[in-house]
């Protein structure tokens, strides 16, 4: 059988976002549009990561700053793979971790002081200018973390000198430590690219709906 290649491009270098994303794109790839032209062609997928900037701070507060991050990202990881590769990336994918203030933590968390983790991914389809978000599930950060963040570090820097691990955010990160495994980040990153395909590999709910 022949092969076809979807081109993804990733705004981050990071070696777990990156296969978060691919795995992702790879469970769902003969549902996406691509496939729709070339039934009995067996697509394949290539994730290729960039070092682009996110436009917001190192460490994202809130929802709305961290999906701009993530916006921000995948824009600017379309326009890199087009001067890399000479051609247009099928999607490209922005990546943005981030943290909460959560009341209800401070309220009813004994120990805790309030902020949650979590990430969103924004997923540009240059072929219909089509976008789909996902946002991650939360953890409450433990209150080590919690201070050190609030006094201005980023969360990957805490992570590490609490935990005395080194570049944690390309291993394991501060989910996987504290599930003991059970979720790495990236399998934490493919679920929460998964949710941002949806509308992609289900778009008669969404880009084809007529009512």
């Amino acid at each position: 059988m022949a092969a076809r290649d979807v081109r993804v491009a990733v705004g981050s270098k990071n070696p777990v976002k990156v296969e978060g994303v691919r795995a992702a794109m790879e469970k769902v790839v003969a549902d996406l549009p691509e496939a729709a032209p070339w039934p009995k062609v067996a697509l394949t997928v290539s994730a290729l990561g960039f070092d682009v900037e996110s436009d917001v701070p190192a460490q994202p507060m809130g929802d709305a700053e961290t999906r701009q991050g993530a916006i921000n990202r995948a824009r600017r990881a379309f326009e890199a793979f087009e001067v890399a590769e000479g051609c247009a990336p099928n999607y490209a994918v922005g990546v943005e971790g981030g943290l909460c203030e959560d009341p209800c933590l401070a309220d009813h968390g004994v120990g805790m002081d309030g902020l949650s983790c979590m990430a969103w991914i924004a997923v540009f389809r240059p072929d219909g200018g089509q976008w789909g978000f996902g946002r991650s599930g939360a953890f409450a950060l433990p209150p080590a973390l919690t201070a050190r963040v609030r006094s201005g570090m980023e969360l990957g820097h805490a992570h590490d000198e609490f935990f005395a691990t080194v570049n944690s955010k390309q291993a394991g990160g501060t989910v996987g430590l504290l599930t003991r495994g059970r979720v790495s980040r990236a399998l934490y990153m493919e679920q929460t690219m998964t949710l941002a395909l949806v509308p992609f590999f289900c778009p008669e709910y969404y880009f084809d709906y007529n009512d």
